[in-house]
């Protein structure tokens, strides 16, 4: 974890943050655990999704792309200053 995947995930979080407000907040954490993140996931060469034999960070298998988010948020206006 580094700066730019923290800034990435934080935004990602914060744009699902109306189905935490205040009329709806969970009451329940494994509620609120459950909930799902849905981030860019690697591709091979031929545009194929690289699935994990082991499910470690979905159900369905799909691996994040967090090489992807790292360079998308460098290349932002002002990304180098993160």
């Amino acid at each position: 974890m580094n700066s730019s995947l923290a800034m990435f995930l934080c935004t990602i979080i914060m744009c699902d943050k109306y189905r935490w407000s205040y009329g709806r907040k969970p009451h329940d954490v494994k509620k609120f655990g459950k909930s799902l993140i849905k981030l860019p996931i690697k591709y091979n060469d031929a545009d194929m999704p690289i699935i994990d034999d082991k499910h470690f960070y979905s159900d369905e298998g799909y691996i994040p792309d967090w090489e992807w988010m790292e360079n998308y948020i460098n290349s932002l206006p002002y990304g180098d200053r993160i």
